[in-house]
């Protein structure tokens, strides 16, 4: 299967656009059906190409491919087509260093400890990147997120690793640098003789919420207010503004309207994948390390809280071949379990992680073996902690020490506390998640914090990050 040869159209404001010659869209008639649903042995696709690309801040519940009413990823809708879409996905942690470090390692924050900037990753267990670094692969990572960055440990295992600032401050501010698709098109096309592992961090539609001028207006009259700004809204998140219904609405069609450029960057990619050669012989994955909030209860942008809205990210993966095309998983999983589904598909020589599972079983239509709660935090001190069985979830607030519990599936904003109705369900993840504390927290290695430089605090502060703990 293939792309067609035809070029993606935007229609933007009251005009048609074409994206590019190269940004082609998905082969309906080819792949309607999807590809083979064959089962999927361990190892089947070693030696493959992988690539992960990871959209920031991206919530599931603003993508039109997810079934949000805004067209918000037409080319993420399409490359569902040929692909397995995990309906129900929970993070690690609400915010971007914490998320991605489980991504790397396959551990839950608990075990791995990578909670406040300056935390580097672990040193004792084997990332991603060094699997894949180990069974031959030539590999780049490209980060726009100074968080996920080499003074942090996040380049081991990677032949190139490169953090290119994201325009920070730059007019027009949130546009992917075309340094870095410059840079993943040369990487493409290098010979061929080993196959490669890329990771792709865009920031869009992380705040602050500028998509290109041509998408400014797509959601919205294309006013020049500037409710996307990171002041306005850390003013909103701390809550010492109180929004006008317009003011609200304009922060969703600025962020919805970066979420559509992140799209078209997506497209951009899989041109690059088909003009190399190399998309049937690659396992694509698209997913995001947290969600965001707007206005739910009065909560704004991410990190703070462990709610649906900040924890509930997309997952796709395109295997080869558009192996599995158009299935849709609807068993809840955890973000970590990519590590160990990715480990088992090509064959990789890591240890089985603790505290995530391989999702192969679920592609192939069978039970997984053995399900670990999805857990979730916050960063300390006073952490907020959940844990999720179906569609209860359990919330721990430990500065005040105190329970909720919800029923996500019919209360996905977690409005209404239903701890006294279930007391038997509380009781049961209270159990669960203490067992929890009780196993890994007191095995969790101490390691000395990595000083953070002028120049990323800098660039971390612009991303909105302004409470950065002191070096000591």
């Amino acid at each position: 299967m293939s792309f067609a040869l035809r070029i993606v159209v935007d229609r933007v404001a009251g005009r048609t656009t074409a994206i590019a010659a190269g940004a082609i869209a998905l082969a309906l008639g080819l792949v309607a059906c999807g590809g083979t649903s064959a089962p999927i042995e361990p190892g089947a696709y070693a030696g493959k190409n992988v690539i992960v690309t990871l959209v920031d801040a991206a919530s599931a519940a603003h993508m039109s491919v997810y079934g949000y009413e805004r067209p918000t990823t037409p080319f993420l809708e399409e490359l569902a087509r040929q692909a397995i879409v995990f309906d129900d996905v929970t993070a690690s942690a609400p915010y971007t260093l914490a998320s991605v470090a489980s991504l790397m390692v396959g551990e839950h924050v608990d075990v791995h400890r990578v909670a406040i900037a300056g935390d580097p990753l672990p040193t004792d267990v084997g990332l991603l990147a060094e699997g894949f670094d180990q069974a031959g692969y030539r590999s780049l990572a490209l980060s726009t997120n100074a968080h996920v960055h080499e003074r942090f440990g996040f380049a081991r295992g990677f032949e190139q690793f490169d953090y290119i600032d994201p325009l920070v401050g730059s007019t027009p501010f949130h546009q992917v640098p075309e340094l870095l698709l410059e840079k993943l098109d040369a990487f493409l096309e290098q010979p061929r003789e080993r196959p490669f592992f890329a990771y792709v961090h865009l920031m869009p539609p992380h705040a602050p919420y500028d998509p290109p001028p041509d998408l400014r207006g797509l959601f919205a009259d294309g006013s020049e207010g500037r409710e996307g700004d990171l002041d306005f809204l850390i003013a909103l998140s701390a809550g010492v503004r109180r929004p006008t219904p317009q003011e609200r609405q304009r922060v969703c069609d600025l962020y919805d309207g970066g979420m559509r450029y992140a799209d078209r960057i997506l497209a951009r990619i899989a041109a690059s994948l088909e003009r190399s050669g190399v998309l049937e012989e690659t396992l694509w994955v698209v997913l995001s390390d947290h969600g965001e909030a707007f206005g739910e209860q009065g909560i704004w942008q991410h990190s703070k809280l462990v709610q649906e809205r900040m924890l509930r990210v997309p997952l796709i993966l395109r295997l080869p071949g558009a192996a599995h095309g158009g299935q849709h998983v609807a068993e809840p999983v955890s973000l970590v379990d990519i590590h160990p589904t990715l480990v088992e598909l090509c064959g990789l020589d890591l240890d089985p992680r603790s505290t995530s599972v391989s999702l192969l079983p679920l592609i192939d239509g069978r039970e997984l073996p053995r399900r670990p709660a999805l857990i979730a935090r916050t960063a300390g001190p006073g952490p907020l902690t959940s844990i999720r069985r179906g569609r209860w979830k359990a919330t721990y607030r430990s500065q005040e020490r105190t329970w909720l519990l919800h029923d996500v599936e019919a209360d996905f904003d977690e409005r209404d506390d239903r701890s006294a109705d279930e007391p038997e369900v509380l009781l049961e993840l209270q159990a669960e998640l203490q067992a929890w504390w009780q196993r890994w927290r007191p095995t969790a290695a101490s390691r000395q914090r990595i000083e953070l430089t002028d120049e990323l605090r800098a660039h971390l502060e612009a991303l909105g990050y302004r409470d950065l703990p002191e070096d000591e």
